[in-house]
């Protein structure tokens, strides 16, 4: 079985094991076809998406250089993906990906489907279908957390996915007592026995920027930043040594 992670930084599994990838223009050809979650893909989709501007002989040349280059540099893609007449055929059997699970489940099992939306779609690729596609996993993401009702479990998920993130969307911070704070759109808190956690959503704003403003806003001194570790241990070991550790660090 050949597993591709698609959220985060895109990784290759067979048979269990990691395979070394190429950063090049066949492998955005790979993540097109997997992404699909097709069978077969007509021909004229693949040229529309990547050789729109040019004539259809100049892609289809091209389309059969990149699936040729492909299959011999993954030689386990060799009995996956068939370039056959008009269509990209894919024997669906032989793979899964972390997106198709997520695309699956979002719908029927949200809670179960976040679990594997470890960060972006293909972090760090810009092309358009791809911003298209990410900014639609982000859209299925926010409104599956936004209608769990347990805050708690929506702010481990929130902190599991982010630990896997390069740009990281929230800034974690922790104050020594309970507050009950208006919270702007986007922003978490979680109160616990001892303190409350607050996740901001940064935006476009730098880390001291949403930190300063938050502050403000709330008429707090000061509070404790957490990396994503230490944000979880207070929500699943509340009487934790490392919890009182992290609350004595604020006294």
């Amino acid at each position: 079985m050949i597993y591709f992670k698609m959220f985060g930084d895109f990784k290759v599994f067979v048979d269990g094991k990691e395979v070394e990838t190429k950063n090049n223009k066949n492998l955005k050809l790979l993540f097109y076809i997997i992404s699909s979650r097709k069978s077969y893909i007509p021909k004229e989709e693949i040229y529309d998406v990547f050789w729109n501007n040019f004539t259809r002989d100049y892609a289809r040349k091209n389309l059969n250089v990149q699936m040729y280059n492909l299959k011999k540099t993954y030689l386990f893609l060799e009995d996956v993906i068939k370039n056959y007449r008009e269509n990209i055929y894919i024997d669906r059997d032989k793979i899964s990906s972390d997106y198709e699970f997520f695309m699956d489940n979002i719908g029927s099992n949200s809670l179960k489907a976040l679990k594997v939306y470890s960060g972006d779609f293909l972090e760090g690729y810009d092309d358009d279908w791809i911003v298209e596609k990410r900014k639609q996993c982000r859209k299925l993401a926010n409104l599956a957390l936004y209608f769990y009702n347990e805050e708690a479990k929506k702010v481990e998920i929130l902190l599991e996915i982010q630990k896997d993130m390069r740009e990281k969307p929230y800034v974690i911070l922790f104050l020594n007592e309970i507050k009950n704070l208006r919270m702007r759109k986007g922003d978490f808190l979680l109160n616990l026995e001892n303190g409350s956690l607050v996740l901001l959503e940064k935006g476009n704003k730098t880390v001291s920027q949403a930190v300063d403003g938050f502050l403000k806003r709330s008429g707090i001194e000061r509070a404790k930043m957490l990396n994503e570790d230490e944000a979880l241990n207070l929500i699943n070991f509340k009487n934790s040594d490392k919890e009182e550790k992290i609350y004595e660090e604020n006294l």
